[in-house]
């Protein structure tokens, strides 16, 4: 008996460590949750109330289901969007289907159609609609926005540099105001012809390799080395430099030349591409002058009558001037206008030469001076008391570009 009792004990035992080792192991409540088996907050519900929970869990679900069917949208909207057909629609509803389906396919082959007429990778590329291989899909938008950006940026930096209208119009690129925007665009294939005209005819006229070498300007190619051939032209060029230095620091100043009567104008007066004519121009102009005073002084019977020279002894009879004061007088007055003609025409020469006006503008001068104009007399008639070179020829200038712009 005693053995059987020390044997059922220890079955006991061994029972109940089983049991307590089983509900070490058992899952906890959250991990029963995780898993589906037992409900949310199940195991924090006193057991009385579970079929109540229940309960209200079915009636919070009902109620979002109804808020949910009360805010779906209407049949009409539904339509409108293309997710429920029109209730006008001519397909009966039980084939509906069957014609969704169809119209899905005839879009499916379309689609195929189309990507099948695509252009290929490679022609994308070469129309610059794709971007280069080198660049991951994922990339080439972004490499493609900053493309575009540093393209912005290139131009509205050109923008920011680019030249003024007025300085357009200064360089000849544009041409004001002065022509019709329609005309303008001729006017630039024509100057640009006559510019092609011009170089080619000074390409003609232009001297051969031969006359160069002759005049020194080119080297003969078989005189010197090639290798030593820009030496001796960069040795030239430093003794030329020398002499002119040399010269220029040797040379007179203002003072001495004008004391010599080499320089006759103040410095600055006159610019130096103008002083030769100017010079030639009053030396003309003195000329005709005088010329003028010779042609209209007195003559000895004249003289004689005002009792500025005497008559001559072995002379007795009486002297006569031939003329009428009348005749004289008119032919003082057409020696006087014709010098006057001379004068403004020579202008008119010289303005030509210093490049103010071209041919056209020399002939309209010209006929404004034939046709004795007010305006032009008067400028000779002021040149010959103040004897002003630039004045007259100034004045000569802006009474012809008056005339221009009042014919235009």
């Amino acid at each position: 008996p005693k053995a059987a009792a020390s044997t059922g004990a220890e079955g006991a035992e061994a029972s109940a460590s089983a049991v307590a080792s089983k509900l070490e192991r058992r899952p906890s409540g959250a991990a029963l949750e995780q898993s589906g088996i037992l409900k949310a907050g199940a195991h924090k519900v006193a057991p009385a109330l579970p079929g109540k929970v229940d309960e209200l869990d079915r009636k919070v679900r009902r109620r979002s289901v109804g808020d949910a069917l009360d805010k779906r949208p209407a049949k009409e909207d539904l339509a409108k969007s293309g997710v429920l057909k029109s209730a006008g629609t001519s397909v009966a509803p039980k084939i509906q289907q069957a014609a969704t389906g169809l119209e899905n396919k005839i879009r499916r082959a379309s689609v195929g159609q189309r990507l099948e007429k695509r252009q290929s990778a490679e022609e994308l590329r070469a129309s610059g609609v794709l971007g280069s291989e080198k660049v991951s899909s994922p990339l080439q938008a972004a490499a493609e926005d900053l493309r575009k950006r540093i393209t912005k940026d290139q131009v509205s930096h050109l923008l920011e540099g680019r030249p003024g209208l007025d300085e357009l119009t200064r360089n000849g690129v544009h041409h004001g105001n002065r022509v019709a925007a329609s005309l303008q665009k001729p006017l630039q294939d024509l100057d640009r012809q006559l510019k092609a005209d011009t170089v080619s005819h000074k390409l003609e006229r232009r001297p051969s390799a031969e006359d160069l070498e002759r005049t020194g300007v080119r080297m003969p190619c078989d005189a010197i080395a090639p290798a030593l051939s820009a030496a001796q032209l960069k040795l030239e060029h430093e003794l030329a430099k020398a002499q002119v230095s040399h010269k220029l620091r040797s040379r007179p100043d203002t003072g001495s030349l004008q004391s010599k009567n080499v320089l006759h104008a103040e410095p600055g007066s006159v610019a130096p591409g103008l002083a030769g004519p100017k010079e030639d121009l009053e030396r003309s102009l003195r000329r005709d002058n005088l010329r003028r005073s010779l042609s209209n002084r007195a003559d000895p019977d004249e003289l004689v009558q005002k009792g500025i020279l005497k008559q001559p002894a072995e002379s007795g009879t009486a002297l006569n001037g031939g003329t009428t004061a009348g005749k004289r007088v008119s032919e003082e007055a057409n020696q006087l206008k014709r010098a006057r003609f001379a004068i403004a025409l020579k202008g008119a020469v010289h303005l030509e030469k210093l490049g103010c006006v071209n041919s056209a503008g020399k002939g309209v001068l010209k006929e404004l001076i034939f046709a004795e104009d007010k305006r032009i007399m008067a400028a000779v008639e002021v040149f010959e008391l103040d004897h002003d070179v630039s004045e007259m020829l100034d004045t000569l200038l802006r009474i012809m570009q008056s005339v221009v712009e009042a014919a235009a």
